[in-house]
């Protein structure tokens, strides 16, 4: 079987993160926040023991974009790098907080459980610890995760 070499960048509609600051939306209540304790460490499936939420203004328009969807990939950029998490069905209102990149896989170009399931593999996760872009503190940027390179097996 063949494969093509692409990025993740030119397969999503949009990789993002979560912004600073939300914690004065903290509350007992509301949208899940997805945090990095939600990701495993091995596999894709979230973790939901651990919850957090927010109460979110509707005028707030980093909510938006920062709004989490069916068929989402999360990835851990800081301290734990390369944690997977796929949103795999309806959880509800739920945003990810700056630790986490939200990529939504264009489904016209990959299936959205595939990919999810590829960068959790042991050499994807490996591959990004070694692209830390920061000395002492771990980080991931948003372009090191864009020009991310995938091998995705033709499919007829």
């Amino acid at each position: 079987m063949s494969s093509t070499r692409t990025t993740l960048g030119e397969i999503t509609e949009t990789i993002t993160s979560g912004s600073r600051g939300w914690a004065r939306y903290y509350a007992k209540d509301g949208a899940l926040f997805l945090r990095m304790t939600n990701l495993p460490r091995d596999g894709v499936r979230l973790l939901m023991d651990d919850l957090a939420y927010v109460r979110v203004p509707e005028s707030l328009a980093e909510a938006e974009r920062t709004r989490v969807r069916r068929d989402d990939v999360l990835v851990s950029i800081t301290a734990e790098l390369g944690k997977i998490g796929f949103v795999d069905g309806d959880i509800g209102e739920a945003f990810v907080n700056q630790h986490v990149a939200l990529l939504r896989p264009n489904p016209e170009s990959v299936v959205p459980g595939f990919l999810a399931q590829y960068l959790a593999s042991p050499p994807q996760r490996k591959r990004f610890q070694r692209l830390n872009d920061a000395g002492a503190k771990a980080g991931l940027n948003l372009k090191t995760i864009g020009d991310f390179t995938v091998d995705l097996p033709s499919v007829p």
